[in-house]
């Protein structure tokens, strides 16, 4: 499993909160508590394009949205994790973020299966709502980002096997 830490500096710290991108297969994380704060998907997307050259030349023009994405945070006076992330990634694969961010396999953590904003049928519909396409085009583009979506969910699968 190959894991990118935008700050390497964090690489070996244990018991790690943040939020993450799953692109190609591969994790991107930034465990710094600025993006703890801000929740800002959009601003760490950015930051990868610009610190990996073959994401950014390979996905410049690709929408943020567009990848799989989350975010695990670590309550200490619980000792439990609180891990957001696509209801599409297995349980499997929601074990291989959690030793992404250096916790143990067997951590206990809540999934919040109630945060809509990182599955398909949401973000489906906000495709549809911030797209001014005639409706073949929509349904067209539809089709070709929940394929793409679960390609890149599924290239991660093939990596926690």
């Amino acid at each position: 499993m190959n894991i990118h830490f935008i700050h390497p500096n964090h690489t070996n710290t244990n018991n790690l909160s943040g939020l993450f991108f799953i692109i190609d297969g591969e994790i991107y994380i930034d465990s710094t508590t600025r993006a703890v704060k801000h929740n800002s998907h959009r601003n760490l997307y950015q930051t990868i394009l610009e610190t990996y050259p073959r994401v950014r030349d390979k996905y410049r023009l690709y929408p943020y949205l567009y990848f799989p994405r989350g975010f695990l945070l670590y309550e200490s006076d619980i000792e439990k994790l609180m891990l957001g992330c696509p209801n599409e990634l297995s349980i499997h694969q929601r074990e291989a973020l959690i030793v992404a961010f250096n916790h143990p396999i067997d951590r206990e953590y809540l999934y919040m299966a109630d945060d809509p904003h990182y599955n398909i049928a949401w973000l489906i519909a906000r495709v549809h709502k911030v797209q001014t396409w005639s409706k073949d085009i929509m349904e067209a583009e539809t089709e070709w980002f929940k394929s793409f979506y679960l390609n890149q969910i599924a290239q991660f699968k093939e990596l926690t096997k």
